[in-house]
């Protein structure tokens, strides 16, 4: 009979391959509409051709071509939770078809996609993103289509392996599907040595390794039948009552790639293992023994890494969690803002129409500023400015409408307002800079900064005379309607909706004092905020150009609950991978225990007999375990040093950098010493319980 640990390995892959199928597919749903075979993106246009032309056209090629033609389009107020695809079918039998009159078949519930006829779109502006169904190969007669129209497109694949193997590769389904590879590969190389006994009965009744070896894969095939049974059964009845089988095949397709790639690593494991068994003379085979040397240097070649890498782990699922506490514990401060909302840039149009676009929003924004409909809460790192300063932290460039939606103290505890509301403490049209108390000897350092940060193309049309400058309590937290710009900080995905200790710049409503790089900036960062939704609906209806910029609303709340609603999916994920690498650590570990206890059980009891003491026993084992706990000690700062090589080369050329250097947090100490002193005392409980049971077989025998 297989070991049942054996058995256990390839149920739990089968098990894996369908929630990771099920993760993967909802991903891909979420990202674009499934089905084609081909996107392409319209991002140029010589403007020969109206939109409705382009409509026309496209609609005359899919029903040449016997393909559908879609074109996706985000919503216009809900553009976080519904799409609109407009469908041009070529074939009134083809499975687009039904679409029209059916709908879209989701995968995914996370997010609704409306389909309607390509017509519907009438004169919009034709660059966009479009997809290909049906047949292959018509991608260049399609591309020469739009060509003839005035439009350039490009061609991609999003659902190509290579496309699909970048998306994925530094993902928390990548690292999930690496860490149930090593847990297979440890189980089931733990579970094939602990069946060294069965083997060596096996061997004594003349069976060759081969043999053996197709005896286990006939066992296993025939369990694996049975739990493949089951387990299609629970997902088919699941995904019944989830999405009716939409997509079933292509669920079934990455079910089945993944299945098949968990199943390799353990058989070839199996296949590994069991020759190892061989190693050993059938007598010694008999007692259950192994080759020390080898079994214990395959347990490390695991181990070793794995270690290493779950301190990353632990790391990462900490700060995940600190992630979801504040996301939430900030969520009563976003109800707050009502129905507000960003806008959403359009990113379909070409490198050389940007500036363009550029200017032309930016001048809109500014209007907005102007009449009072927008809230600036521009943020960016003030590393740069405070370089060779022992302080760090962040710079929020705000207007005035900020100041009325958010407080912030000055020293005498009077909240900063408005300059049309502020008294005696404003004076007109002026930048305010608001410096934290404790930062105040920074203050001629960031003024000189401001007019470059206010206004890059301009900075000479500030004057110093322009700045005022105030002080402000320290250490207040300040919320800035979003979650801030990752690339600005070290800590990697985090939510910092509340600014701690910012610098503060305070510019007029609709001042020249900032430019339209920023306005365009900031609204392309979400941190163009309009309290009134409608405002942004009247730029779109009384301005033709904006429908082309502005792609969707992004209203404030919205964005915010769907960040938590990520953050505790991407939580649950890394609690999984860490419990799964400890599952290793703690095989490896225990299979590092037995090989050392039955190679060397007549000698482990006759020195415990001797007097021996635990320590000197079991030397060897405790030794191994101890270099992998200062390796790991040693590893921390190396890897921190080896992250801040580039950031040195930086400073030493006294160039801003582009992320603040790497340093050894707490969270990664705290996860290092913690599994270095778990890993090693539950080493040392495992060699404590094998050695009294050595001792108490010994004792009965004699």
């Amino acid at each position: 009979m297989l070991h049942r640990g054996i058995k256990f390995v390839h149920a739990a892959a089968l098990s894996f391959s369908a929630v990771l199928a099920f993760l993967v597919v909802s991903d891909l749903d979420e990202r674009g509409v499934l089905g084609g075979h081909a996107a392409l993106t319209v991002r140029e246009s010589d403007g020969s051709a109206s939109g409705a032309q382009v409509v026309r056209a496209l609609t005359d090629l899919a029903a040449e071509r016997g393909v559908a033609i879609g074109r996706e389009l985000p919503d216009l107020e809900d553009s976080e939770g519904r799409r609109h695809l407009y469908l041009a079918v070529g074939a009134p039998q083809s499975a687009e078809a039904s679409w029209l009159s059916e709908g879209y078949p989701a995968f995914s519930q996370q997010i609704k996609t409306d389909v309607r006829p390509l017509a519907e779109l009438g004169n919009r502006d034709p660059r966009g993103l479009y997809y290909i169904f049906g047949p292959h190969g018509v991608e260049q007669g399609i591309v020469s289509e739009f060509s003839s129209l005035g439009l350039t497109a490009t061609i991609t694949h999003p659902f190509a392996f290579s496309n699909l193997a970048t998306h994925y590769k530094d993902s928390v389904l990548f690292n999930a599907l690496m860490i149930t590879v090593l847990a297979i590969v440890a189980l089931t190389g733990a579970s094939v040595l602990l069946s060294a006994k069965t083997y060596g009965v096996l061997r004594l009744q003349g069976l060759s390794y081969t043999a053996i070896f197709r005896r286990d894969l006939w066992q296993l095939g025939r369990y694996s039948l049975i739990t493949l049974i089951g387990i299609t059964a629970a997902v088919l009845i699941s995904l019944g009552f989830y999405n009716g089988l939409a997509r079933l095949m292509l669920y079934a397709t990455v079910a089945a790639g993944v299945a098949a790639a968990l199943a390799s690593f353990a058989i070839a494991t199996h296949a590994v293992a069991l020759r190892l068994t061989f190693k050993a003379d059938i007598l010694a085979a008999l007692k259950g023994e192994m080759p020390n040397r080898i079994s214990s240097f395959a347990a490390y070649a695991v181990r070793v890494p794995v270690l290493l890498l779950i301190v990353g782990l632990a790391a990462e699922a900490a700060t995940a969690g600190q992630d979801l506490l504040q996301r939430q514990q900030a969520w009563e401060t976003y109800q707050r803002t009502g129905d507000a909302t960003g806008i959403r840039i359009t990113g379909s149009l070409a490198i050389d129409e940007i500036n363009k676009m550029e200017k032309v929003l930016g001048q809109r924004l500014r209007q907005a500023d102007t009449n009072g409909e927008i809230i600036v809460a521009g943020r960016t790192s003030s590393r740069n400015i405070l370089r060779g300063s022992s302080a760090s932290g962040e710079l929020l460039i705000v207007n005035e409408a900020f100041l009325a939606e958010q407080p912030v103290f000055g020293l005498d505890g009077q909240r900063y307002l408005p300059q049309n509301q502020q008294g005696e403490r404003g004076s007109g049209s002026k930048v305010r800079l608001l410096i934290p108390e404790d930062l105040s000897g920074e203050t001629e350092r960031v003024r000189q900064a401001a007019p470059g940060i206010l206004n890059p193309p301009e900075p000479d049309s500030i004057k110093q005379t322009d700045i005022e400058t105030h002080s402000m309590k320290s250490g207040q937290s300040i919320f800035s309607y979003t979650s801030g710009d990752t690339s600005n900080r070290a800590e990697g995905r985090q939510d910092h909706s509340f600014v701690e200790n910012p610098l503060i710049l305070v510019v007029p409503n609709g001042s020249r004092y900032l430019s339209e790089v920023h306005y365009f900036g900031f609204a392309t960062r979400n941190q163009v905020i309009f309290p009134d939704p409608q405002d942004v609906r009247n730029i779109l209806r009384e301005d033709a150009r904006m429908p082309t910029y502005i792609a969707a609303l992004l209203p404030v709340k919205q964005k915010a609950a769907v960040a938590i609603r990520e953050a505790a999916y991407e939580f649950r994920l890394h609690l999984f991978n860490l419990a799964a690498g400890t599952a290793v650590l703690l095989i490896t570990a225990t299979g590092v225990c037995i090989v050392h206890a039955r190679k060397n059980a007549q000698s482990i009891f006759l020195q415990h007999l001797s007097g021996w003491r635990f320590a000197a026993i079991h030397r060897t084992v405790l030794i191994g375990e101890a270099s992998i706990v200062i390796l790991l000690a040693l590893w921390l700062p190396v890897r921190t040093w080896w992250d801040n090589r580039a950031i040195e080369t930086y400073e030493a050329r006294d160039m801003p950098t582009p992320r603040p250097p790497a340093e050894l947090s707490g969270i990664d100490a705290g996860a290092a010493a913690g599994l270095g002193g778990f890993t090693f005392v539950f080493v040392v409980c495992a060699l404590l319980f094998f050695h009294r049971r050595i001792v108490k077989e010994g004792t009965s025998e004699a």
